[in-house]
């Protein structure tokens, strides 16, 4: 039998000055993979140092192992587990014990060949076979990184260690319906708390309030609040108990300072067209006219459609606001009907979109309070200016007007000719290409 001798490089590829980690899918657990082509998980390690590598490639191979030491696990239940919702009262206690006694008698059989393993690294520890010595050789193996990963499969599967990371994108895919920037906070929530935690029962109240503190050292407090809107969500959909004051913000403040977003003036608006104009990013230049006519952000650009530009009504199609129900259509300004037709034949990519703007009003010299969204406020000023109603503006750019009867009973919002009247109300100093 040939034996294969692995490279302090294995599970890792170098592409162009990139290291990245790639690991084969082991065959038991694929139907956690369903309709994913690949059957290979490949992630970019960010370093060029192959040293730093190895200890990133070390960490997500523990990590993959435990989550599909818990896939495992799961499979072994499923055929066991009685098809009825358990009671509503009955305690997360009471259902793992439940769970452990519905377990198949292969799990403990398991069990016991895992220690095995770790007897095995043991004995050569302690000659003497004394028992005394034999309990620190244990332990002594399974702080090492070998023991550890057995000592950890043999927790998950005694049902005292769990993953998080299944659980938590279980909970993200009941998320499908949200706006794409939501689900992208989600994400982001989501892979900074395994980070920090990869197992639930590591997770206390106290642990959890200081995790929180941290992330308010280099977030706003708007941002952080996104993330336990997330954890609350989790915690909930699995039923786990938690203090109210777990996931909570409220009374914690953030280090870093709030940057107040403004609106963008005339003048600003030239020297931000003609800057546009000189780098030739012709796509940005159509991007931010849109946006300054619309008041749309910049998931509404990225996933505009036009309708009806051959009729006498156009309309922007703006998939961002926060209900699937509402979606925003607005009658399009005279002034952009060209340019929303160019763009929807070849949008920029959000990320793409911000970049480019970023580098654009950088080199202009604005600072963080002008960003792309400022258009948006500019056109809340201007229709303001034009002493035009708070519920117009409001329909106009998708927001909640505060009022049962404009909310839910007149989810249709304004005519499209009212709407119209408004949009026109928007003006801008001329720019051509």
């Amino acid at each position: 039998m040939v034996r294969t001798v692995k490279t302090k490089n294995h599970h890792m590829i170098k592409r162009g000055e990139r290291w990245h980690f790639k690991l084969r899918i082991p065959t038991d657990v694929m139907d956690f993979y369903a309709g994913r082509a690949s059957k290979f998980i490949e992630q970019s390690l960010k370093t060029g140092d192959a040293i730093v590598a190895r200890k990133l490639r070390d960490a997500k191979l523990k990590k993959y192992q435990d989550l599909w030491s818990e896939m495992r696990l799961r499979q072994h239940r499923q055929p066991s587990q009685n098809t009825t919702a358990p009671p509503e009262n009955l305690s997360d206690d009471a259902m793992l014990l439940e769970e452990r006694e519905a377990a198949p008698e292969d799990i403990p059989e398991h069990i016991t060949f895992l220690s095995d393993k770790i007897d095995a690294l043991a004995y050569p520890k302690a000659p003497s076979g004394d028992v005394d010595e034999l309990d620190e050789a244990r332990d002594e193996v399974i702080k090492s990184g070998k023991g550890a990963a057995i000592w950890r499969e043999i927790q998950i599967l005694r049902g005292s260690l769990t993953p998080l990371e299944p659980y938590c994108w279980e909970w993200f895919e009941t998320k499908r319906g949200k706006a794409h920037k939501t689900k992208t906070e989600y994400c982001r929530a989501i892979s900074i708390l395994l980070d920090r935690f990869p197992y639930k029962e590591e997770i206390t109240q106290r642990k959890a309030r200081r995790f929180l503190h941290d992330l308010l050292t280099d977030n706003a407090k708007a941002t952080v609040q996104k993330y336990t809107t997330a954890y609350r969500g989790i915690w909930r959909y699995h039923g786990w108990r938690s203090d109210e004051q777990m996931w909570t913000v409220r009374e914690m403040d953030s280090a870093v300072d709030t940057t107040e977003v403004r609106a963008v003036t005339n003048d600003e608006y030239l020297r931000i067209m003609d800057a546009i104009k000189d780098t030739k990013m012709r796509r940005l230049w159509l991007a931010v006219r849109i946006a300054a006519y619309s008041g749309a952000s910049r998931s509404g650009i990225c996933g505009l459609r036009l309708e009806g530009a051959e009729t006498d009504n156009p309309s922007l199609y703006l998939p961002e606001t926060k209900r699937a129900w509402r979606t925003r259509r607005i009658p399009c300004h005279p002034e952009i009907l060209e340019d929303a037709a160019e763009w929807v034949s070849s949008p920029l990519a959000p990320t793409t979109l911000t970049n480019e703007f970023s580098a654009v009003k950088k080199k202009l010299g604005y600072q963080r309070d002008l960003v792309y969204h400022s258009f948006r406020h500019s056109v809340t000023n201007k229709l303001e200016n034009a002493r035009i109603s708070s519920r117009e503006i409001k329909r106009l750019l998708g927001h909640r007007i505060g009022n049962i009867t404009f909310d839910t009973y007149s989810a249709e919002g304004l005519g499209y000719d009212v709407l119209s009247e408004v949009v026109q109300k928007v003006t801008w100093p001329e720019v051509e290409w």
